[in-house]
């Protein structure tokens, strides 16, 4: 998976200095270079559930991964009056990886339950690139809206969960366990693609957006991985304050985002690539689809100086 993650992310690499460059040059009016730093708190979820049937029982299984987001982050951009490319990636990052099952089987009368319970140690490495086009209204529209826009941002996150700490439900209660530190459990990449369309009125800004995530579950210590698509909708609102600094030619801004995406269709495969070493049975090659849902919600603060050139 290593080798896969990486040949992702140098897959964007040209992407990234197209887009990086392309305000640049896109027409002749005046071009701003903007360093851009801040934080960002949050997280994005793995949900699925699927039925087992034993012995001529029922039982369904939900499974619940919660990711954090939390970061530090740095960036430029690039922008005229018309085109903006933005470029960011994470600097630090906070937070553990929470993971819960429950379990309702209706013929035995056993409600929604609860079952497992763990937290992890993550690593996160993210970037996002982001291309955005204005227009602007010779006159204030409906609501004193000044300026159109669209674009896409392109957001990626690939997680390594390191440990585990938590409960199972047993006979008697839950059981406590855990373990070591070092052992690496899970290995995570997911991507939104994210094309959006909002508008401009003095300091604020509203978008909506469409949602598509990709994700890849790797769990290395069951040797099972599973791969999701989800489609859905999401709302981004950003308020901006900006002034100039004449000693330096520049301007100081700061922005305050928040953006909530939510999944309304998804499906996953999981697949066992080979044995796995907790189970008594040998499920290499054993695979089940499920349906799949996901959700995003984060808040981002930056500050960025800003150059014309």
């Amino acid at each position: 998976m290593g080798g896969l993650a990486k040949m992702s992310t140098d897959s964007h690499l040209d992407l990234v200095l197209a887009l990086f460059w392309l305000p640049a040059v896109a027409s002749a009016e005046p071009a701003s270079f903007r360093f851009l730093s801040g934080l960002q708190s949050g997280s994005t979820t793995f949900q699925f559930e699927k039925t087992i049937t034993e012995s001529g029982t029922t039982a369904t299984v939900e499974s619940l991964l919660e990711w954090p987001l939390g970061m530090a982050f740095a960036g430029v951009e690039v922008a005229n009056q018309t085109w903006r490319a933005q470029v960011l990636t994470n600097l630090l990052q906070s937070g553990q990886m929470a993971d819960s099952d429950w379990i309702t089987v209706p013929e035995e009368n056993v409600p929604r339950t609860k079952f497992s319970y763990t937290e992890s140690d993550v690593e996160l490495r993210a970037y996002v690139v982001e291309l955005a086009y204005r227009h602007h209204l010779n006159s204030p529209g409906p609501l004193g809206v000044t300026d159109l826009h669209i674009g896409y941002r392109h957001e990626h996150f690939t997680f390594d969960a390191y440990g585990a700490e938590g409960w199972m439900l047993g006979e008697s209660g839950r059981m406590y366990g855990a373990l070591a530190d070092g052992i690496h459990a899970l290995h995570y990449e997911v991507d939104h693609f994210l094309p959006y369309a909002g508008f401009v009125k003095g300091w604020a800004e509203a978008r909506a957006l469409v949602f598509h995530a990709r994700d890849v579950d790797d769990h290395l210590l069951r040797s099972k991985v599973g791969t999701a698509d989800a489609y859905g909708l999401g709302l981004g609102f950003i308020g901006r304050w900006r002034t100039r600094l004449p000693d330096w030619n520049a301007h100081l801004g700061a922005e305050l985002e928040v953006q909530l995406l939510r999944s309304l269709s998804g499906s996953l495969h999981q697949e066992f690539y080979d044995d796995d070493p907790n189970s008594e049975a040998n499920e290499k090659g054993m695979t089940f689809d499920s349906d799949f849902s996901t959700r995003s919600e984060t808040l981002q603060a930056r500050v960025g100086l800003e150059f014309p050139f």
